[in-house]
């Protein structure tokens, strides 16, 4: 055995070794991944070395990187490369440089999740509960079921239609173009790409309404949507770019997880908004993610807003292509977003129930995530938003928001009954 070992350990097989991953890296293993080399990589991997040193010798670090990372795993994984040139380090390097981190890991590219997986599949195992043998639902929209403009048949009535409770309703999806890496090994040229194919499509789609009778635009929801423009961030003016930031309609630069992770390089090229007239559908362009479509109102009428996000993304998507895994369904940079990557959520204020010590033991039982974003009339106001995005079709993770917030509601309702005088 000692013999083999010697001869697995040799400079020729070592060199015939990485030329063969180099050459064909589909066909070892069964993955695509690449080799780094340990003369012309020792950078990168003295790097990702001193990385997992600090990590796990910091005491105030708890996040999912420093549980997983073991060494044994490191001498596994440290030494391969995506076919983008996706390292460990560009895995790592945002929780390293943020030990406060909760999960510490983002994805440097599509293939990332998969030259990686002995890291990954345990944090999102600890994150969502998802297996690494499971399979993904295919995507599925279904906002025919629960939405019908004469309300006589929608499934989903508004949660609060006296308007006592929510302030408005919000919901977004993340896409990734096929061909691209992600945020952390974007070149310039990359963030103009991505740019210019979102505007194109948008124009192309605005010409058919302004010059055609096609069938898409007899939809009135797509003559809502496209009835607005694409803004530049490198060009707006700064008074109008924080006007926007308030209204919750463009992103900042100042995200320090995606700063630390090479994500923010280049700003503010290659980035930007569209947004129709109304204010009410919007597309972020290379903020986190390549692409997020997102929906919102005043209000409490989900099946509304969910509605014209599905329409936007179904229709506006026909001409561009994604990343879909069938294990994690469409793929994002940060794990947490990942499958579904439906993000819905409601501004709502629940002045008895909010009170209570195990408010936020209720909301994740009913599968809610809260966040506190201020005070009205010494009443806090929480987003609330679904908790599950991977494993769920987009229809099932908003009924999961709906379901949980329409029985906050009625607790609402029964503590305040339970006070009133009879």
């Amino acid at each position: 055995m000692s013999g083999l070992k010697r001869l697995l350990n040799s400079p020729f097989f070592i060199t015939a070794k990485l030329i063969l991953k180099e050459t064909l890296p589909g066909l070892v293993g069964g993955k695509t991944w690449i080799w780094l080399d340990p003369r012309k990589d020792r950078q990168i991997l003295v790097k990702i070395q001193e990385a997992y040193e600090k990590l796990q010798s910091s005491p105030e670090c708890n996040s999912l990187l420093k549980k997983h990372l073991t060494q044994s795993l490191l001498k596994e994984i440290s030494h391969k490369s995506t076919k983008y040139g996706g390292t460990l380090y560009h895995v790592i390097r945002s929780g390293v440089k943020n030990l406060d981190s909760h999960i510490g890991v983002s994805a440097s590219d599509p293939d990332a999740y998969m030259v990686f997986s002995e890291l990954y599949d345990k944090i999102i195992y600890d994150l969502h509960g998802y297996k690494p043998d499971q399979t993904h639902p295919k995507s599925y929209f279904g906002d025919h079921e629960i939405y019908d403009k004469t309300n006589t048949r929608q499934s989903l009535p508004p949660l609060d239609p006296e308007n006592k409770y929510i302030k408005s309703t919000r919901i977004r999806c993340a896409r990734m173009l096929k061909g691209y890496p992600f945020n952390s090994l974007m070149t310039e040229s990359h963030y103009m790409d991505i740019e210019n194919k979102l505007k194109e499509r948008i124009r192309s789609m605005q010409e058919d309404w302004f010059h055609s009778n096609s069938e898409m635009m007899k939809n009135p929801d797509m003559v809502e949507i496209l009835d607005g423009d694409y803004y530049h961030l490198s060009n707006m003016q700064l008074e109008v770019y924080e006007q926007l930031v308030k209204d919750r309609i463009i992103f900042r630069d100042d995200c320090r997880f995606l700063k630390a992770s090479n994500g923010i390089r280049f700003w503010p090229n290659g980035r930007g908004v569209y947004f129709n007239r109304a204010e009410n559908f919007l597309i972020w362009v290379n903020e986190e993610d390549h692409l997020r479509f997102i929906s919102m109102e005043r209000g409490s009428d989900v099946a509304k807003v969910y509605h014209r996000l599905a329409t936007g993304v179904k229709e506006i998507s026909q001409g561009l292509s994604y990343v879909w895994d069938d294990h994690l369904g469409w793929l994002t940079y940060g794990p947490a977003n990942l499958g579904s990557t439906i993000r819905a959520s409601v501004i709502v204020k629940l002045p008895n129930l909010s009170k209570k010590n195990d408010f936020s033991t209720i909301c994740n039982s009913l599968n809610l995530q809260i966040r506190e974003v201020g005070i009205e009339d010494q009443t806090r106001i929480y987003d609330i938003s679904n908790r599950q995005r991977l494993g769920l079709t987009e229809l099932e993770a908003v009924r999961q928001m709906y379901d949980g917030v329409k029985e906050l509601i009625s607790m609402e309702d029964n503590k305040i009954r339970s006070v009133l005088p009879n």
